[in-house]
């Protein structure tokens, strides 16, 4: 970032997450925040490090949303197509280490289920250990699942969970909205736990 102007770097910033962030009302206010703040001077004598930790909080501020960030790199970040930054071996790997992202599961008094949640892996990696939680928490009354610490969702997780459940009658299990994936001209790979960039998706029971 050394002698790059960071108004442009913002204006580049807010362009992307209008275009690519899954809520476009929320990608306005959060690109409203964001020059702003620029303008008031906020990033003002800041080095590069303190400079994305500074957008980082600002990217989050509209709706919390820990998924938005930017981190400093000293050295050049080559582009990369999103199929080199999967490693599928790693994520299955850590997906069973991190007991297929269930941290908790278990029968509360009254007859409520909770189910904590530290990850929505991919079905079809997760469905037995998916299978076996919703089967403990079946036959409850109430059902809790806990997404405060959930670093996202693979789209199908849902249905996969909710197939386990009785039901009766149809009913609307998730809705998605998706997004185009970022371009591999931006030079951003997200190799975080093994996991390439993809569309977005929101998912809801």
């Amino acid at each position: 970032m050394i002698n790059v102007d960071r108004s442009l770097l913002v204006d580049i910033l807010c362009d992307q997450l209008q275009e690519y962030y899954v809520f476009p009302d929320v990608a306005g206010e959060i690109a409203d925040v964001l020059r702003e703040r620029l303008a008031r001077g906020r990033h003002t004598g800041l080095d590069d490090e303190d400079f994305a930790e500074a957008v980082t909080e600002d990217l989050r501020s509209v709706n919390g949303d820990k998924h938005l960030g930017v981190r400093h790199s000293p050295d050049a970040i080559p582009g990369q197509e999103a199929a080199e930054c999967f490693d599928a071996d790693l994520y299955r790997a850590e997906a069973r280490l991190g007991g297929y992202g269930f941290a908790r599961v278990e029968r509360l008094d009254g007859n409520v289920g909770h189910l904590d949640t530290r990850e929505m892996v991919s079905p079809e990696i997760a469905g037995p250990a998916a299978v076996a939680a919703m089967n403990l928490v079946a036959p409850t009354d109430a059902l809790i699942v806990d997404v405060r610490r959930n670093d996202g969702a693979r789209q199908g997780w849902w249905r996969c969970c909710a197939a386990t459940c009785s039901m009766s009658g149809p009913r609307s299990m998730t809705s998605t909205t998706a997004r185009p994936a970022v371009p591999p001209s931006t030079g951003h790979c997200r190799s975080r736990r093994g996991r390439a960039p993809a569309g977005a998706s929101r998912s809801t029971c």
